[in-house]
């Protein structure tokens, strides 16, 4: 995996204004033949310098209307960021706004904000494109978070060691007894409401090749022990793991089965807001 440090990857931008703003208002020869586009409307795109692609978005639309950040940065060169681009505007294919010409632009309408993220960065991590998540307690302004030796982005500026992305866990977020216990009591949880098999449990997991058998028996081996996930980066990393399925399976508690698929896709990405990883 590289460790270079990018400045290219995906962004989402939302506007402020009421108004409707062509999309070309810097160029006033096609302006005014371009679509206009207003707050509710949406863009998840790709560039090779998100800062200088910022900037560009403030020039044209006015820095009070604009609302920037950036989702992921993706290391591996143009060829890899072009890919993300196409696979990226599939998915948000029903929602891109037609042109006079009939054309689908780049713009979108009719999706939010939370969810033009969920579905981008689903469709990027499913994509196998290597990328480095920007947590959302990081985005904004296309500010480019530290990236650590092993090639992981700090979910804040001022994150430089490992024992910093432990920070901020509070006696709220821990659970009765070990959190390897729980993490097994709450994968029983679910399962036994048929909603946790292995590709739903890698998007709750910080491993893409993370398997339901796997993680527990890691588990089973700790509680054997008498251990617990280490207090280290991996560690808290497995911890948030057994607080998204936690807040799943408790949010299943309250339920009454059977849960149709569209209300776990809403619980999943509750729980990944609720809950993000450190990355």
């Amino acid at each position: 995996m590289s460790n270079k440090r990018t400045s290219g990857g995906l962004y989402r931008v939302t506007l402020n204004n009421e108004t409707p703003i062509s999309v070309n208002a810097g160029d006033h020869r096609v302006a005014h033949r371009a679509i206009q586009v207003r707050r509710g409307d949406i863009k998840v795109g790709r560039s090779e310098n998100l800062t200088r692609r910022h900037g560009d978005y403030i020039r044209t639309f006015g820095r009070d209307n604009v609302n920037f950040c950036a989702l992921a940065y993706i290391p591996g060169g143009k060829s890899d960021r072009d890919r993300a681009e196409f696979v990226v505007f599939e998915c948000f294919r029903s929602f891109r706004i037609r042109g006079t010409t009939g054309r689908l632009n780049e713009w979108m309408t009719g999706v939010s904000a939370s969810d033009a993220r969920a579905m981008a960065l689903e469709a990027l991590r499913d994509s196998g494109i290597e990328h480095f998540v920007v947590p959302e307690e990081g985005e904004g302004a296309a500010d480019i978070p530290p990236i650590t030796a092993s090639g992981q982005i700090c979910p804040a500026k001022d994150r430089t060691d490992e024992a910093s992305c432990v920070a901020g866990v509070t006696a709220s977020d821990t659970p009765d007894g070990s959190y390897a216990e729980q993490t097994m009591a709450y994968m029983d949880m679910l399962e036994a409401h048929n909603v946790l098999d292995d590709q739903t449990f890698k998007r709750l997991h910080h491993l893409a090749s993370a398997k339901v058998n796997g993680h527990r028996d890691y588990c089973a081996s700790l509680v054997a022990n008498g251990s617990d996930f280490h207090q280290s980066r991996t560690g808290e990393k497995n911890r948030n793991v057994c607080r998204r399925l936690g807040f799943i399976a408790n949010a299943l508690s309250a339920r009454v089965p059977p849960v149709s698929r569209d209300e776990i896709e809403a619980l999943i990405r509750r729980a990944l807001r609720a809950h993000p990883l450190c990355i």
